[in-house]
């Protein structure tokens, strides 16, 4: 740098010099002091305005030296006016290559400064870019960036990762090649839709490099101008194969557990018609015996054999129609023969029926009926049954001197019966096991007698069927209240 404005130095006194001689040489009455302009221009390639009005001042002096020391002649106006055009001239000449050299400077600071900024910000976005990329490569899913061209512009590590390619085999290149053809054409429409401007979400199945099909669900977001057009799009995706496959196993879950279930309700079913018609002959020939019909027996023992034969079988008879219900619930076979059936006939036939086995056992019934509605729409045979099921659960569990007491009323929308006793209730951790098929009630410290909840599960079944529900409130050591609701309306 020295040695470059050392040799401007040199240049500037020897064009000077030159200049100088050359006025010297020529008569005062030639405008000889206007090549010193030569010497202002100099100041073009000055390093500030400064150096230029130096080379202004040094052209002035000469040129009164020249004025002074050059052999006189000449019109004296004329000599003055030369002189004082050359002054004009220079000075002139100093003003613009000052106002040039200002402007340059300007110039050159601008850019000076869009320089730093340009390079603070290629820093700020391969900082931005940088964390970007670290957010992005620590997100277990896949994120890409295509253009217009359907060039890859930006890919994380998971992409990568599904794809089996690093950045440079994936950045550049088309979209098609990744995939190949045939995943492609699955791809194109939605690729179009995202470069119309429409953000599209979907599920589809690639094969990946390795041969492996995969389940993927994408999401294209397009990435918009500030003019409002689009220049790419945003590839979202996430791996659910593992996902998909559950689904898969789990509805093969549920088809296998239907076929069992329907297997198990046929099997019921069937077990339940061919132990009917043994039982039945046991049943009638312990009472043939129990009636002593062809001669007495000889021993009350066996007379009383013979009646616990019999209530032993009707018992096992009625399990057995509990779980034929069951099964022609559970299979889909019972249908309804709705009407309207007026509430306090139907009360009336469920009490008398359980009236003397209540009697036996020392319980009050009672019914409230004072704000039942006059008739009910539903099916009268399951209808029945369920309100026997219910009173015949409350007097079994129902201590002698209780209470049992039914109630009808109407709410906005449903037809509510209700049903409390005042026995030994049941705890309130295995309420949902009242309603559960099969569920035994004597493994419960509370339950004094035997019960394997079938009437219950037929209760919810048949209420069910009804789109009615069914609620149990129970208080251990203070009873059970059992609410059914049946809607006003067919459904």
């Amino acid at each position: 740098m020295n040695q470059l404005s050392g040799g401007k130095l040199i240049l500037g006194a020897a064009v000077a010099a030159a200049i100088f001689a050359f006025d010297l040489l020529l008569p005062l009455g030639v405008a000889a002091g206007v090549p010193y302009v030569f010497l202002v221009l100099l100041g073009m390639w000055a390093p500030n305005t400064r150096h230029v009005f130096a080379l202004a001042a040094l052209g002035s002096i000469l040129t009164i030296a020249g004025y002074l020391l050059s052999a006189m002649g000449g019109v004296p106006w004329v000599v003055l006016t030369n002189r004082a055009l050359a002054f004009f001239v220079i000075w002139s000449t100093a003003l613009l290559v000052a106002h040039r050299k200002q402007g340059q400077e300007a110039l050159k600071q601008a850019f000076d400064e869009l320089e730093e900024r340009v390079n603070l910000r290629t820093v700020e976005l391969r900082e931005n870019e940088a964390q970007l990329r670290m957010i992005t490569d620590h997100l277990p899913i896949l994120i890409a960036y295509i253009d217009t061209e359907e060039r890859y512009r930006f890919a994380n590590s998971k992409f990568e990762e599904i794809f089996m390619r690093p950045r440079s085999q994936i950045i550049g290149h088309r979209l098609a090649d990744l995939t190949g053809a045939e995943a492609y054409e699955k791809l194109r429409p939605r690729v179009h839709s995202a470069l119309s401007g429409e953000m599209v979400q979907f599920e589809t199945e690639l094969v990946y490099p390795d041969g492996v099909p995969r389940s993927l669900d994408l999401t294209y977001v397009p990435d918009f101008t500030e003019t409002g057009e689009v220049k790419g799009y945003f590839g979202l995706g996430i791996d659910i194969t593992e996902r998909k496959s559950a689904e898969e196993d789990r509805n093969q879950a549920l088809i296998e557990a239907e076929k069992a279930n329907k297997a198990k309700t046929e099997f019921l079913a069937g077990m339940s018609h061919e132990l009917r018609t043994p039982l039945n002959a046991i049943l009638g020939f312990a009472e043939i015996i129990s009636l002593e019909y062809f001669g007495p027996l000889g021993q009350q023992k066996y007379k009383e054999y013979a009646a616990d034969i019999y209530a032993s079988g009707e018992h096992l008879l009625a399990l057995i129609s509990d779980i034929l219900d069951i099964s022609t619930i559970e299979a889909g076979k019972v249908s309804l023969n709705k009407e309207h059936l007026p509430i306090e006939e139907v009360v009336s036939e469920c009490m008398n029926v359980v009236a003397n086995n209540a009697a036996t056992n020392g319980l009050a019934l009672k019914t409230e009926l004072a704000d039942a509605p006059p008739s009910i729409f539903a099916d009268r045979r399951a209808i029945r049954q369920i309100l026997l099921n219910i009173l015949t659960n409350a007097i079994k569990f129902t201590p002698p001197g209780g209470n049992i007491d039914l109630r009808a009323r109407e709410s906005e929308n449903d037809i509510v019966l209700e049903i409390e006793d005042t026995g030994s209730g049941f705890p309130e951790d295995k309420l949902h096991e009242l309603t559960d098929p099969f569920a035994s009630l004597d493994q419960d410290p509370y339950r004094p007698v035997e019960g394997w909840g079938l009437g219950l599960a037929i209760t919810k079944s048949l209420i069910d069927l009804h789109q009615g529900t069914l609620e149990i409130n129970s208080q251990v050591g203070h009873g059970t209240t059992v609410t059914v609701r049946i809607p006003k309306h067919a459904p």
